[in-house]
């Protein structure tokens, strides 16, 4: 590994042989070392045709300028810049027509996200800000670039709802990752939207969201959709939720009333979370019909009866957790049997003087 800072003479172009060779770089890959500093002020003047920037996983700090980058505004196609310690504002100061990618993750970033971030960037397909500390409303012309595809901005400060008009362009979108950030309000305009048809993959997890799980079955393509510590309330209604789902997780909300018999047709899910919420009554023994179910949470709700015996039919199943509910019974042993099958966390109210459950196979007793 390199340990320096990153000398401004790379970037310089000149008369001699090598200089010249130096302007006509189009790829610098200095990512996984040690670099430390600023980055140089002639970082783009002396390469106009250089596309692909990769200096991340460094050590670099000092105030974010992206003019640095102007210099070969017309030739990049990727920036990475992710897990430094710069700073500053994320603020693109001239058109790059051809950028694909940039990622800035994992840096000390600060302040609001520029409204017009969209025509800046018109080929734009991935955009990752992941791990810094923006803090604004998600900027109305960010979908500007009709192609992209990803949006990662996990781990922010950023407020404010989610509403359909800022998502319309959005026809090629298939990751939207929000998660941890401070947005609130209803989803129920979002999901009007037109244009996210592509979406697969939806993190909205550790925001405020409230209200109802609204329909999402205007998002046909979507695999993957975590909503787990919000504010939502009231039923889940499966009919809302389109059936491609693999993975669900609603959990560490106030959802109430019976957990829908209807999951059970979703035959694609492999994680199905639905604890810490306020279910009543007993878990739909039509849940065993998702033969592709790995990880099943049911714990911390109001779940009462006995552990359906046709769960033997989760032969896929590598965890079940059903403590703290009100569950009787035993677990039955054709459920103990799938411990010998890849079933290797199985947790229920087995624990106490006066344990509410009975179980052999249980690998923790609450």
């Amino acid at each position: 590994k390199f340990i320096s800072t990153i000398p401004s003479s790379l970037f310089n172009s000149g008369k001699t042989r090598s200089e010249g060779a130096t302007r006509s770089l189009t790829k610098c890959d200095l990512h996984g070392n040690a670099f430390t500093g600023e980055l140089p002020g002639t970082l783009t003047k002396g390469v106009p045709f250089l596309k692909y920037l990769y200096l991340h996983d460094n050590r670099l700090t000092g105030n974010l300028d992206t003019e640095l980058f102007c210099g070969a505004a017309n030739s990049f196609i990727d920036i990475r810049l992710n897990n430094n310690s710069f700073t500053g504002n994320f603020k693109i100061q001239c058109l790059m027509e051809n950028l694909e990618l940039i990622s800035l993750a994992s840096n000390n970033l600060t302040g609001p996200l520029e409204d017009g971030i969209g025509h800046k960037l018109p080929r734009l397909r991935e955009i990752h800000l992941f791990d810094n500390k923006l803090s604004s409303t998600i900027p109305t012309t960010i979908f500007d670039p009709t192609n992209l595809t990803a949006i990662l901005m996990y781990n922010n400060q950023l407020t404010g709802s989610l509403t359909a008009n800022v998502f319309n362009g959005a026809s090629h979108l298939e990751h939207l990752y929000l998660n941890g950030n401070k947005l609130s309000g209803k989803l129920d305009d979002f999901v009007s939207a037109k244009g996210l048809e592509a979406l697969k993959k939806l993190r909205l997890e550790y925001n405020s969201f409230s209200g109802t799980i609204p329909d999402f079955t205007g998002m046909p393509s979507i695999e993957v959709l975590y909503l787990y510590n919000n504010s939502f309330t009231g039923s889940l209604n499966a009919d809302k939720l389109p059936p491609t789902l693999k993975k669900l997780k609603v959990s560490n909300n106030t959802l109430n009333n019976e957990i829908p018999s209807k999951l059970g047709e979703f035959e694609n899910l492999e994680a199905l979370s639905l604890n810490g919420n306020e279910f009543v009554g007993k878990i739909p023994s039509e849940l065993s019909n998702l033969n592709s179910l790995q990880i099943f949470h049911l714990q911390r709700n109001k779940l009462s009866a006995s552990i359906p015996v046709q769960f033997q039919q989760l032969t896929s199943l590598s965890e079940l957790r059903l403590d703290f509910n009100e569950i009787t019974g035993s677990v039955p042993k054709q459920v103990c049997d799938l411990r010998d099958s890849g079933l290797q966390t199985l947790v229920s109210d087995c624990g106490g003087k006066n344990p509410k459950v009975s179980c052999s196979c249980c690998t923790e007793c609450s």
